[in-house]
C-alpha cells in the first residue's frame, strides 16, 4: 500500500497533507507476468480507521 498526493507542484507545507492537494491511497498486487491489480481511492484525512477501512474492502486474506 502506498500514499500519495495529487495535487501539482506548489509553494507551502510539504509532507502529510499539503494544503490544496487529495490524499490517495494505493493498493497494487505485484505479479512476474501480466497486468497486476490496482485500486486507488481520494481520502480526505490519514487515520487508521480509514486505511484499515481500505484494505479491508479491497484486499483479501491471504
Amino acid at each position: 500500500m502506498m500514499l500519495y498526493f495529487v495535487g501539482g507542484k506548489r509553494t507551502g507545507k510539504r509532507g502529510r497533507g499539503p494544503k490544496g492537494k487529495k490524499t490517495v491511497l494505493f493498493a497494487v498486487e505485484p505479479r512476474t507476468k501480466g497486468a497486476s491489480f490496482v485500486v486507488m481511492e481520494t481520502v480526505d484525512t490519514v487515520f487508521k480507521k480509514i486505511v484499515r477501512d481500505f484494505l479491508k474492502f479491497h484486499l483479501k486474506d491471504g
